[in-house]
C-alpha cells in the first residue's frame, strides 16, 4: 500500500514536471533573452562558486541582493554540472521549484477535500504571467513558495495520529530555519504555522477565557504587593530583559525589524529598532549588569521556580522541543555560520512598519486595485481595452474571459467564507478551535495582506503576494467541485474557461515576445551576442554598461568585456579588469523600457551638461550630449535596443577625464 502510494506521487510529480516544461519550453529555449537581470547577477556569483570560488553564505554587500541565501543558487549547480554554465541550467531549478509547490498544494487540498487534488493541480499548471515569471524565475520568492508549502505539509503531518511525532517537529523546523535563512518573506509561513498552532492548542481556550480574572488580577495584586519601588523598578526592568532577549532572537533570525507611527516621515516615532546583531546584544548585557548591581538576592528563588516548573514539563514534550530546536538550528546553521565568520550581521531587510494611517490604506488600495489584478493576469488585458487600446484580434475574447475570472474568484471567495464562517471567526477573533487544514486557507492569505499593508514600503511588486494564488486556486477548486456537485455541465465550463482564459493570456505574451510561431516555441534573436561579436571586430577592450545590461552580458557569455558603469558591481564571474592597461573603451546604452537611467553625479557631468540635459533624458541622449559638451568626437552604433560609443577623440585630458569618472565610481554612478 506505502509503495503505491509513493509510485503514485512519483508520477504526479513526474506529470508536474513534463507539463511545466512543455508550457514554459518558450521561455527555456529563449532564456538568455528572459534572464533578468538580478537573476543573472545572482547566476555569476554561482557560478564562480562553482568554479571554485570562496565559500559564502549570503550574496555580497556590493550587489543588490545581499540579503538573499544562496540557497537558491545552490539548486543550479547539478543543471551547471549536467548542462554546462548557461542561463538555461540556472533558470530549470524554478521548475523544480514550482513543481514542488503544485505538489504540495495537491496534498495540502486534498486533506480538505479527496477530489482536489487533480483540479488543483490543473488549475495551477494554467496560470496567469505572474506565476509563469515565478516558475521559471531563479529567485528567493520561488524556493520560499516551496519550502513554505513543505512546511506546512510536515505541519499538517504533526496532527497524524500515525505519524511519527517527532520526526515530523525536527522536518519542520529544519524547513522553516532553511526558508528563514534563504528569504525573509518566510516569516508569513511561520506566522500562520505559530497562529494556527496556538488556536489548535487544547490550553489557549483556557488561557483566553480565563485572560481577565486569571492573568489580570493576580498580575495587579501581584504588582500592589511587590512592596518598594526599587522592587517594581527591578520587575519592570526584567520584563525589558525578556522582550530584549525575544527581540533580538528574532533580528538574529530575520534580520530585524522597526516600527514607525506618526501621520508622515517627518512626523513619527520610532519605537522600536534591531538590525544588527552585536548591538542589541550590548544592549542587552548592559541591562543585565544593571539589574545585577541593583538587586540579585531574588536570583536564586527565582531559579528555583524555574526549576520547578521545568520539572513540571512532561517527558515527551521535552523530546518535541528538543527535536523542535535541533532541527531549526540545523536549518538556520548557514545563517549562524554566516553571522559567526562576520559575512553578515543580519540576513535580510528587516520588517520596518510605518503606521501611518494615510500609507496604511494607500497600500490597501494598492493591494486590492493593482496587485491582486496583477497576480490574477486581469490588470493588463483591461487596461488595454479601457486605456490603451490595441489592435490585437485576441483581445476581445481574453478581456471577456478576463471579467469571467475576476466574476469566479470573486464567487467562489464568498463561497468559501460562507461555507467556512466559523473557522475564519476562530481565526480573526482568536478563538480556540479544532485543527484543520482548512486554517491554512484562512491564515496565510489573511497575513500575507497584512504583512503588505504594514511594512514601510507597502506592495511594491506581486512577488509578495505569490502565495495568494495557490490559495485562491484552492477557493475556487472547492468551489468547482461544490458546482460538479449539482452541474457537470456548469463545472466543465468553468474549468474551460479558467484554462482558456490563461492559455490565451499567456500565447500573447509569447507571441508579443516573439518566442512562439503558431503554436511552435522559436529561438529569438539576441541583441547581446551580436554586441559581443561587435565589440570583438573592434578590439575594444571594456564596453561600460548599466548595471541592468552588464549582469545579462556576464552571464549569456562568459568572457564578455562589458561591466558596469559601477565598478562596485563586479560580478566576480571573471576577474576584474586592470584598469591602468585600458584605453580601447566604449560605452553601451539600454534603451529598454526595463532599464533604469543613469546619470553620472559628478562636477564632471553636473557642472557642464546639467543646462542642457533633462534629468529624464534616455542614457542615450545624456551620454551624446555629455560628448558633444565636451567636444569629444566619437563613432555611434545603434544595434537593437542597445546604442554604443567608441573611437573617442579630441582633447587627450577630457577623454582621460571621462574614463576617470567611469572607473571611479560606487553610488556616484547610480543616480536615477
Amino acid at each position: 500500500m506505502v509503495s503505491q502510494k509513493i509510485i503514485a506521487h512519483f508520477l504526479s510529480f513526474t506529470l508536474i514536471i513534463a507539463a511545466l516544461l512543455t508550457l514554459h519550453s518558450p521561455i527555456l529555449l529563449n532564456a538568455d533573452f528572459f534572464i533578468q537581470f538580478d537573476e543573472a547577477g545572482q547566476a555569476g556569483f554561482t557560478i564562480n562558486l562553482f568554479r571554485g570560488g570562496s565559500v559564502f553564505f549570503y550574496y555580497p554587500s556590493t550587489s543588490n541582493f545581499s540579503y538573499h541565501g544562496i540557497l537558491h543558487g545552490l539548486f543550479a549547480i547539478p543543471f551547471f554540472w549536467l548542462f554546462g554554465i548557461s542561463a538555461l541550467a540556472y533558470k530549470l531549478p524554478a521548475i523544480l521549484f514550482y513543481a514542488i509547490h503544485i505538489w504540495t498544494t495537491c496534498w495540502i487540498s486534498g486533506k480538505i477535500n479527496p477530489r482536489a487534488p487533480f483540479l488543483v493541480g490543473l488549475l495551477m499548471l494554467f496560470c496567469p504571467p505572474a506565476m509563469w515569471f515565478i516558475a521559471t524565475h531563479n529567485w528567493s520568492n520561488a524556493i520560499i513558495l516551496f519550502l513554505g508549502n513543505l512546511s506546512l505539509v510536515f505541519f499538517i503531518e504533526c496532527y497524524s495520529p500515525r505519524k511519527n511525532l517527532p520526526l515530523n517537529v525536527f522536518l519542520l523546523f529544519t524547513t522553516l530555519g532553511l526558508s528563514i535563512y534563504a528569504y525573509t518573506f518566510s516569516i508569513i509561513y511561520a506566522a500562520a504555522i505559530a497562529l494556527i498552532f496556538i488556536l489548535t492548542s487544547p490550553w489557549w481556550k483556557e488561557v483566553r477565557s480565563n485572560f481577565k480574572s486569571s492573568i489580570i488580577l493576580p498580575i495587579s495584586f501581584w504588582w500592589k504587593n511587590l512592596g518598594s519601588t526599587k522592587l517594581r523598578f527591578i520587575r519592570v526592568l526584567d520584563l525589558i530583559i525578556i522582550f530584549f532577549l525575544l527581540a533580538t532572537g528574532f533580528a538574529y533570525a530575520w534580520g530585524g525589524f522597526a516600527i514607525d507611527i506618526g501621520i508622515s516621515s517627518t512626523y513619527k516615532i520610532q519605537i522600536f529598532q534591531i538590525k544588527n546583531f552585536h548591538k542589541p546584544v550590548l544592549q542587552v548585557l548592559i541591562l543585565i549588569a544593571v539589574r545585577l548591581l541593583m538587586h540579585r538576592k531574588d536570583l536564586p528563588c527565582i531559579f528555583e521556580k524555574t526549576k520547578t516548573w521545568a520539572r513540571t514539563i512532561d517527558d515527551r514534550t521535552k523530546t518535541l522541543v528538543a527535536y523542535g530546536f535541533s532541527g531549526l538550528i540545523i536549518g538556520l546553521s548557514p545563517r549562524i555560520f554566516a553571522i559567526m565568520s562576520g559575512e553578515t550581521t543580519r540576513g535580510g531587510q528587516g520588517f520596518d512598519m510605518r503606521l501611518d494611517p494615510f500609507r496604511l490604506l494607500k497600500h490597501l488600495k494598492v493591494l486590492v486595485f493593482e496587485r491582486f489584478p496583477d497576480l490574477l493576469g486581469t490588470q493588463i488585458p483591461l487596461r488595454e481595452i479601457f486605456l490603451t487600446p490595441s489592435k490585437d484580434p485576441l483581445l476581445p475574447a481574453v478581456v471577456i474571459l478576463a471579467v469571467a475570472i475576476l466574476g469566479l474568484v470573486a464567487i467562489a471567495s464568498y463561497s468559501f467564507f460562507k461555507h467556512y464562517s466559523s473557522a475564519w471567526g476562530n481565526i480573526f477573533k482568536l478563538r480556540g478551535c479544532q485543527f484543520d487544514p482548512i486554517l491554512i486557507f484562512i491564515a496565510l492569505p489573511t497575513l500575507v495582506c497584512l504583512a503588505n499593508i504594514l511594512i514601510q514600503n507597502g506592495p511594491q511588486t506581486v512577488r509578495y503576494i505569490y502565495p495568494i494564488f495557490a490559495v485562491t486556486v484552492v477557493w475556487v477548486a472547492i468551489f468547482l467541485l461544490r458546482v460538479r456537485d449539482r452541474s457537470l455541465f456548469a463545472f466543465i465550463a468553468l474549468t474551460v474557461l479558467w484554462v482558456a482564459f490563461y492559455s490565451l493570456n499567456n500565447y500573447r505574451f509569447y507571441r508579443d515576445s516573439g518566442v512562439i510561431r503558431g503554436l511552435i516555441p522559436i529561438e529569438k534573436k539576441l541583441d547581446l551576442k551580436e554586441v559581443k561579436q561587435f565589440l570583438n571586430s573592434e578590439g575594444i577592450e571594456l564596453a561600460f554598461s548599466s548595471y541592468w545590461t552588464a549582469q545579462r552580458a556576464h552571464l549569456i557569455d562568459q568572457g564578455t568585456v562589458v561591466t558596469p558603469y559601477d565598478s562596485g558591481f563586479y560580478l566576480n564571474t571573471l576577474p576584474e579588469p586592470d584598469l591602468t592597461k585600458i584605453r580601447s573603451f566604449a560605452i553601451m546604452t539600454d534603451e529598454h523600457p526595463s532599464q533604469f537611467i543613469f546619470h553620472l553625479n559628478d562636477k564632471y557631468a553636473v557642472e557642464k551638461t546639467q543646462p542642457t540635459i533633462s534629468k529624464d533624458a534616455s542614457s542615450t541622449i545624456f551620454y551624446e550630449t555629455l560628448l558633444k559638451k565636451n567636444e569629444i568626437q566619437y563613432k555611434k552604433n545603434r544595434m537593437g535596443s542597445y546604442t554604443i560609443f567608441w573611437d573617442f577623440r579630441g582633447d587627450r585630458s577630457r577623454i582621460e577625464e571621462l574614463w576617470s569618472i567611469l572607473i571611479r565610481n560606487s553610488s556616484k554612478l547610480r543616480k536615477t
